[in-house]
């Protein structure tokens, strides 16, 4: 069950870095310029602000399968849109289909993954989940440039589109949820109590700070080494070390933070190192991208984890759809007061420290959670 839900996490990283892959290639095609290729890119992202929450409803309502299965016929579909966009307008709408569709993934195989591992190494489970995302990513960024270079534009999102259509005949054939799994019919968001949303929200914020910071670092990092006289090349190969070392780093996390009483240890040591990387950029850039890419991926499950503590099986899918919104708003707003910060003061090192500082915030949230969580268990006891 693992393999079929990391699969289909996998085709969701693939095709979100389609875009990114082959920038040159849009703006040369469909006449744009690199303005409208970022908005592209975030338009993969900007339909989780207001569709996650719904969409664990929805994975209640209709069943966990059936919402990853449509999400997946999004994706797929979303690809073939694109692939035969001649247009500006035309990629958009295949774009926003195929983000909508990646919603209803980064809500669902988490509660799925949950469904199946909470209480049997969960924090494992979740880490190998995680990993298809850079995973995916790592394959787009070797493959779809030449395959547009070589092939066509065209080619590059028929292949996203064929990814995302074997990630869901392995869904429709062979997933199955646990015995033990809740039914179909839930409480929806109003019925998570006040203390649930309180805690599913903090452990958002802790997660979603964790992920603008690391964006902000490959969205900005390479600026900075052009600007200190690095090639376009140098830059991003450097930065991209980052993504690959954190695919080790996250299965070292998950092993690190299974064991019952370490998962703090491991997140606060991780955002700690994670913050020192970021501001050690303008000065060590090698070693502290390589200090972020080990830490960066080590407290990704574990915090990643963190709502299925305090959700019962009913509450998962609405939980984990607050949790995942607080991503999605961080992931639209955080870059671009980080790009203010340059505009206004002319510092390319001032991007990087504001990331330092939210990777810090992280730590303080992170007790709030604690806190908050051990005294729903006192009253649980004292009840």
């Amino acid at each position: 069950m693992l393999a079929v839900l990391t699969m289909a996490r996998l085709a969701m990283g693939f095709q979100f870095q389609s875009i990114g892959s082959t920038a040159p290639f849009l703006v040369e095609g469909l006449g744009i310029d690199y303005a409208s290729v970022g908005f592209l890119i975030g338009l993969f992202l900007l339909p989780g602000v207001v569709l996650a929450i719904p969409g664990g409803f929805l994975g209640q309502v209709f069943g966990d399968k059936r919402v990853v299965a449509f999400g997946l016929a999004l994706m797929a579909g979303g690809g073939l849109l694109s692939a035969a966009s001649e247009t500006y307008a035309t990629m958009l709408a295949g774009r926003l289909t195929a983000g909508i569709g990646a919603v209803f993934l980064n809500v669902m195989l988490t509660k799925m993954t949950a469904d199946w591992f909470a209480g049997r190494e969960i924090v494992l489970a979740l880490a190998i989940l995680l990993n298809a995302w850079p995973i995916g990513i790592g394959l787009a960024l070797v493959t779809l440039g030449p395959l547009a270079e070589s092939v066509s534009l065209a080619q590059v999102f028929q292949v996203t589109a064929a990814v995302a259509a074997v990630g869901l005949v392995l869904v429709a054939l062979l997933y199955r949820p646990p015995p033990d799994a809740a039914g179909a019919a839930g409480p929806g968001l109003s019925g998570l109590s006040r203390r649930e949303m309180l805690l599913c929200s903090l452990a958002g914020i802790v997660w979603a700070l964790q992920n603008a910071t690391y964006v902000i670092m490959l969205g900005f990092a390479p600026t900075l080494m052009i600007l200190r006289g690095a090639s376009t090349a140098e830059a991003g190969f450097m930065v991209s070390l980052s993504s690959w070392i954190l695919i080790v780093s996250v299965q070292a996390g998950g092993m690190a933070a299974k064991t019952p009483g370490r998962a703090n240890a491991v997140i606060v040591l991780a955002l700690a190192m994670w913050s020192v990387g970021l501001a050690l950029i303008p000065w060590a850039p090698l070693p502290a991208i390589i200090l972020i890419g080990l830490c960066g991926g080590l407290s990704a499950a574990a915090t990643v984890a963190l709502p299925t503590e305090i959700l019962s099986p009913a509450s998962r899918g609405p939980g984990l759809g607050l949790f995942i919104t607080w991503y999605y708003m961080a992931m639209a707003g955080l870059p671009p007061v980080a790009g203010r910060l340059l505009d206004a003061t002319g510092d390319p090192r001032m991007p990087l420290f504001f990331g330092a500082v939210l990777t810090i915030l992280a730590i303080p949230v992170l007790a709030l959670f604690r806190i908050g969580q051990r005294r729903a268990r006192n009253r649980e006891i004292d009840g």
